[in-house]
C-alpha cells in the first residue's frame, strides 16, 4: 500500500509584503525612545504610576508605580490606553473604565472601576531611516540592498523548511494509518516514557522538576502522560511503518556509508573514535536505513496521484 501513497506538496510562495516586513521589524528592533514635552499620542510610552478603585475602595493587582505604557498596544483594559492621549507630563488625572464581563478575576469582571494616574514622562518612538547606515547598524553588510538580499535568502530558507515540515508531517499521518494491526499497549506506553523524560530533561534545564510543573499546571500525572498519547501511537505506526517498508525495499547500509556517517557527525570538539563511543554502529546503521526509507517514501508521495 506504501507504493500508492499521495501527499499534496504544499507551496507558500513568500510575498514582497512579507518580506518587507522583515526589514520593518529589524528596524523596530532598533527604535529610540526620547522623552518630549507635548500631549501624549497614539504610539508614544506612557510612564505612569495608577491606583485602581472600586466604590472607592483600591483593589489588590491594581496599582504600579513607573509603568511602561506603549498607547495602542491594547495591553491594558479597552478604554484605559485612549483616555492618557492628550495628557502631558505632570498631569493627574482619573482613568475611568469598566472591566469586560469575561476577565479573567471574576472580583472585578464587569465592575466600573477608577484609576488614579500620574503620568511622569512622554517618550516618542522614533524609527530608524531604512538605508545604507541603517544596514551597518544592524548587520555585517555595507548596504541596504545586500541586507534586503539576505533577508529574502533567510525567509525563503525558513519558508522552505516550513513546507518539508508541513509534507512530512502530512506523509507521516498517512504512514500512520496504512498500519492496522493491532499494537501491544506497551508500546505506546514506551513511547510516552520516552517522551515524558525528554520533556522532564527539558524542564530541569530551566530548574524546575517534573513535579513542580504538574503543581503549576494542576495536572496529575495520568492527564499529563495522556498529552502525549496521540503522538505516541503515531509514532509507534510511523517506526513500525518503516521497518516494514524498509525490509520489503532490501535497505541495508554498507560499512563505507556508516564511517562516513561518523565522519559527517564528527566536529572540532569531537573525533570520530570520540562519536563511536557514543554511537555505536548498529544505532547508526538503523539511523541510515531510515533515512533511506523515509527518502523513497517521500519520492513516492511527491508523485502526482493518477
Amino acid at each position: 500500500q506504501y507504493k500508492g501513497i499521495h501527499v499534496k506538496c504544499p507551496s507558500v510562495e513568500l510575498t514582497e509584503a512579507e518580506k518587507q516586513a522583515a526589514i520593518d521589524a529589524a528596524a523596530a528592533q532598533n527604535t529610540v525612545h526620547k522623552s518630549v514635552d507635548r500631549p501624549a499620542q497614539l504610539g508614544d510610552i506612557a510612564v505612569i504610576d495608577f491606583t485602581g478603585y472600586l466604590g472607592g475602595v483600591p483593589f489588590d493587582g491594581g496599582k504600579a508605580e513607573g509603568y511602561d505604557l506603549r498607547l495602542g498596544s491594547g495591553t491594558f483594559i479597552p478604554g484605559f490606553e485612549d483616555q492618557i492621549i492628550g495628557h502631558k507630563a505632570g498631569d493627574e488625572f482619573d482613568v475611568k473604565v469598566t472591566f469586560p464581563e469575561e476577565y479573567h478575576s471574576a472580583d472585578l469582571a464587569g465592575k466600573d472601576a477608577v484609576f488614579k494616574t500620574v503620568l511622569h514622562e512622554v517618550r516618542e518612538t522614533i524609527l530608524p531611516e531604512i538605508d545604507d547606515e541603517f544596514a551597518k547598524d544592524v548587520s555585517e553588510y555595507d548596504t541596504l540592498d545586500e541586507l534586503k538580499k539576505e533577508t529574502r535568502e533567510n525567509l525563503e530558507k525558513a519558508n522552505e523548511a516550513h513546507i518539508e515540515q508541513e509534507f512530512e508531517a502530512d506523509l507521516f499521518e498517512k504512514l500512520a494509518a496504512l498500519v492496522t494491526d493491532e499494537i501491544p499497549d506497551v508500546m505506546y506506553e514506551n513511547a510516552i516514557d520516552n517522551m515524558v523524560q525528554d520533556f522532564s530533561y527539558r524542564m530541569s534545564m530551566q530548574g524546575i522538576s517534573l513535579d513542580q510543573y504538574l503543581q503549576m499546571t494542576g495536572s496529575t500525572m495520568e492527564q499529563f502522560r495522556n498529552n502525549f498519547r496521540d503522538r505516541a501511537v503515531q509514532q509507534v505506526k510511523v517506526g513500525l511503518e518503516l521497518e516494514a517498508v524498509a525490509k520489503a525495499e532490501g535497505f541495508d547500509a554498507t560499512e563505507e556509508e556508516i564511517d562516513a556517517e561518523y565522519e559527517k557527525l564528527a566536529t572540532e570538539q569531537m573525533t570520530v573514535e570520540q562519536v563511536k563511543t557514543y554511537l555505536n554502529a548498529a544505532s547508526v546503521k538503523s539511523d541510515i536505513i531510515t533515512e533511506k526509507t523515509i527518502n523513497l517514501l517521500k519520492e513516492i508521495a511527491a508523485q502526482p496521484a493518477e
